[in-house]
């Protein structure tokens, strides 16, 4: 199994600002039931023990780290090099849907409290001070993703 998690920061302003349509699984009354919510998840599930049968990879890691996370990935599933690279998931389409934290300045406290009391599932931005996430979000499938990208392969 490879499971992919994301900085819960952007997955609190995703939610409570609802881009993705509805709630899907957290509850929003307060920050402090959100960050007990992703603890007692993240904290309760069998995959966080190593296992090698389970690849545990942070979305953002395939956006700025694109090459490393990839062969990672095709390591762990005896692959050998892709042969299209960013063909279907191009890091540059879906940088501006990472840090979207950063946007919301309305969230600024409950993001704080999510720093304080998550730290480990963090994403260190950090490392990556270059980034360029102020181009346009998208919502839903990715414009790479389309009859016509596919179509021209």
């Amino acid at each position: 199994a490879i499971v992919v998690d994301r900085d819960p920061r952007d997955n609190y302003v995703f939610l409570s600002t609802k881009f993705l349509g509805r709630n899907h699984f957290a509850p929003l009354d307060n920050v402090e039931d959100f960050i007990a919510f992703y603890k007692a998840l993240r904290d309760g599930q069998p995959y966080k023990d190593p296992d090698p049968r389970i690849l545990r990879v942070q979305f953002e890691s395939l956006v700025y780290d694109y090459g490393s996370a990839t062969k990672t990935i095709r390591d762990f599933l005896g692959l050998g090099e892709n042969p299209n690279p960013k063909k279907i998931f191009d890091p540059a389409v879906s940088m501006p849907n990472t840090q979207v934290f950063k946007r919301f300045p309305r969230f600024a406290e409950d993001v704080k409290k999510i720093e304080d009391a998550l730290t480990e599932y963090l994403f260190d931005f950090d490392r990556y001070p270059d980034a360029d996430t102020s181009g346009e979000m998208f919502f839903g499938k990715s414009p790479k993703n389309n009859k016509e990208n596919r179509k021209n392969g």
